[in-house]
């Protein structure tokens, strides 16, 4: 197992990596959340229907209340606190996402250096093993030894 294949990318490339992830998952979220706005117009149109006249007779009517404005007020009052909302929540699950991926990082680093140290043990111990085994071959040292 050499080296080479125990390489990823470096910590902040990973990170931008995850900010640009995050930045798309955020714009979607948004235009979706635009999506579901009517159009201003709309919500100032009148209620047409069929009304009766006392003596019984239908016509035509129109009706429209002042608390529609109100309704059109709050309504855009709610959908920018859903937007807000929305965008605070992204950017503590972009701080979260963040720390995990440090954490997963510096483990990761860890036990890369952890095993190049073992694998470097493993090297010194192939040559001692191969000088012994010349020594022995020269009959410098004897098979007990």
């Amino acid at each position: 197992m050499g080296a080479q294949s125990l390489a990823v990318p470096e910590l902040l490339q990973l990170e931008q990596s995850l900010r640009r992830h995050h930045t798309t998952e955020l714009q979607a979220q948004l235009k979706a959340l635009e999506r579901t706005k009517s159009a201003a117009w709309k919500d100032l149109l009148p209620s047409v229907g069929i009304a009766y006249t006392p003596s019984g007779a239908p016509r035509p009517s129109a009706n429209w209340s002042p608390l529609q404005i109100l309704d059109r007020k709050e309504k855009e009052h709610k959908r920018q606190l859903d937007k807000e909302s929305l965008m605070l929540s992204y950017d503590l699950l972009l701080t979260e996402r963040l720390y995990e991926l440090k954490q997963i990082y510096y483990d990761y680093e860890i036990d890369r250096r952890s095993i190049m140290s073992h694998m470097e043990g493993l090297k010194i111990d192939e040559q001692l093993f191969a000088i012994t085994e010349r020594k022995y071959e020269e009959n410098i040292i004897k098979p007990s030894e």
